[in-house]
């Protein structure tokens, strides 16, 4: 067995769902695992911001600075 996941996978098969009738507990898996990775990323680089601001906090802004989108 692998490391334990931190995200549930039901948010993440409701979130399909809206874009496929059926969606597989695989498929909901994936995205789950994904998206955690994802997670990291974006809190790695958010405190890489905070901390070069003189902050221990990370704040809305670092995070939304930090996010790929």
């Amino acid at each position: 067995m692998g490391p334990k996941k931190e995200l549930a996978t039901a948010p993440f098969a409701r979130i399909l769902h809206l874009y496929a009738e059926r969606v597989s507990p695989k498929a909901a898996r994936e995205m789950a695992a994904l998206m955690e990775e994802l997670s990291k990323k974006i809190a790695e680089k958010a405190a890489a911001i905070a901390k070069s601001s003189g902050r221990k906090t990370i704040v809305a802004e670092d995070v939304k600075l930090a996010a790929p989108m």
